[in-house]
């Protein structure tokens, strides 16, 4: 399926070449930092408790490394939603 949608969309963009087809975009450059500073706590956040895996053993070492890997996955889940919420794009 992969093959075929790039097939299709070089075709398209070969039938188009002469045409002033562009995308154009903005982005809000506060909501950018957010999401860097989102992501900087999320990463500070996850190695802090993976820190914490060497001092424990059995269940409390598991919790600890599902509270990193959840502290992460969100946090890198919530820059892009910081990131994308204001950004738009479009085909001119």
């Amino acid at each position: 399926m992969g093959s075929e949608t790039t097939i299709t969309l070089a075709r398209a963009a070969a039938k188009h070449r002469d045409s002033d087809m562009r995308l154009t975009g903005s982005y809000s450059p506060l909501l950018v930092f957010l999401s860097v500073v989102v992501a900087s706590a999320a990463s500070y956040t996850a190695l802090d408790l993976a820190g914490r895996l060497s001092s424990v053993t059995g269940r409390a070492r598991l919790a600890w490394l599902l509270g990193g890997s959840l502290a992460l996955g969100v946090g890198i889940w919530s820059m892009h939603f910081v990131a994308c919420s204001r950004s738009t794009s479009r085909f001119r």
